[in-house]
């Protein structure tokens, strides 16, 4: 039973620590959630399973933050690409 508890938490640290995307942390979890529940009391999954919900929370967030970025910088340059749009359309009509 400590043996998959400690395979599991080092296997999520590893992941946690390289920044790996939800998804990676998930797979972690999937893998080892039916050996934990077959060698694990209640508690110690429910402990478990709360601590990988805060880390996925927590890596939810951090992914929410780097998108918000992204969708930030794609509109200025989009609004940029339209100015520059209208000012070519302009001169075009113009010859």
């Amino acid at each position: 039973m400590r043996s998959i508890r400690n395979r599991f938490l080092s296997t999520f640290i590893k992941h946690r620590k390289m920044c790996l995307s939800v998804t990676a942390v998930m797979c972690v979890y999937s893998q080892y959630n039916v050996q934990l529940k077959n060698a694990c009391s209640d508690e110690m999954c429910v402990c478990l399973q709360d601590l990988v919900k805060s880390h996925l929370m927590l890596a939810v967030r951090e992914e929410v933050e780097v998108m918000r970025e992204q969708i930030k910088e794609l509109s200025e340059r989009n609004a940029e690409l339209e100015r520059e749009n209208y000012i070519l359309r302009a001169l075009r009509d113009r010859d």
